[in-house]
């Protein structure tokens, strides 16, 4: 700025967007500017929210006869059709629950506790993957090929790491604390998997190992609600216990 003496200004942004949340039109009046000095503009912006949660998931169904067999349902979708329990369901078969998790402005965390031991997940009619989550290492001819690892290229059921099902695995379901495997979604879509190594280990970043990133999908906020289909590959016994909760823009308390 170019001026002869102290002045008075306005400055304006046409857009001014942090954390998601834009502001058109934006104005800071009555700034006084003096020639030769320099100024650091310093914004605070306050956003309000509020914690969101979707209904949870858990449901757990043990193996049949030999492994290769499949699992017992009760009760529960197989293949799209409910079926009443005791219903076995054979290996390959896919469970299901839809879900309808609350609009969040800054998008979902599913949180998953406890996992036998694969998992896809669709919303609003996106899957997160083209290939089943299968995060188990099966024995030859035991089941389907493990198809997510953690980025630095170890695996669960490998390298001392113990299967993703093991015993001390499961996290809190009931308090809602250490998660197995967590799968966020930002305001975006963008789709993130983090996974545990051990029992009290730290949440780290997992990928297909194909290389195939997870695909990006259409998250709603605002009064919008999303659709939530949970799916499962039955491998023997299967099972997960997961909740899903976010944030929203709401009013401020003060």
């Amino acid at each position: 700025m170019i001026h002869s003496g102290a002045t008075n200004g306005t400055i304006t942004f046409a857009t001014l967007e942090i954390g998601g949340v834009a502001q058109t039109n934006f104005s800071l009046p009555n700034l006084k500017i003096v020639p030769g000095q320099r100024y650091n503009l310093n914004l605070e912006y306050k956003v309000c929210t509020n914690q969101v949660v979707a209904t949870g998931m858990d449901w757990s169904f043990v193996r049949y006869g030999a492994p290769g067999d499949g699992a017992v349902v009760n009760n529960f979708i197989v293949n799209d059709v409910f079926q009443v329990g005791p219903f076995e369901a054979a290996n390959g078969s896919i469970i299901s629950k839809e879900i309808v998790a609350p609009g969040a402005d800054y998008g979902f965390v599913f949180d998953i506790y406890s996992l036998d031991n694969s998992f896809n997940m669709s919303v609003n009619g996106d899957k997160i993957s083209a290939q089943e989550l299968q995060f188990e290492i099966f024995g030859e001819g035991k089941g389907t090929a493990q198809t997510i690892g953690f980025t630095d290229g170890t695996r669960h059921g490998a390298g001392g790491i113990p299967q993703v099902w093991a015993n001390g695995m499961a996290g809190d379901y009931t308090n809602r604390t250490n998660p197995l495997i967590q799968v966020q979604i930002d305001q975006k879509g963008n789709v993130s998997v983090f996974g545990r190594k051990s029992a009290d280990g730290a949440l780290l970043p997992m990928k297909m190992l194909d290389g195939t990133p997870f695909n990006k999908i259409n998250w709603q906020g605002g009064a919008s609600s999303n659709s939530v289909k949970i799916t499962q590959r039955i491998e023997n016994a299967t099972g997960m216990k997961a909740l899903g909760a976010g944030l929203k823009k709401g009013s401020c308390a003060n």
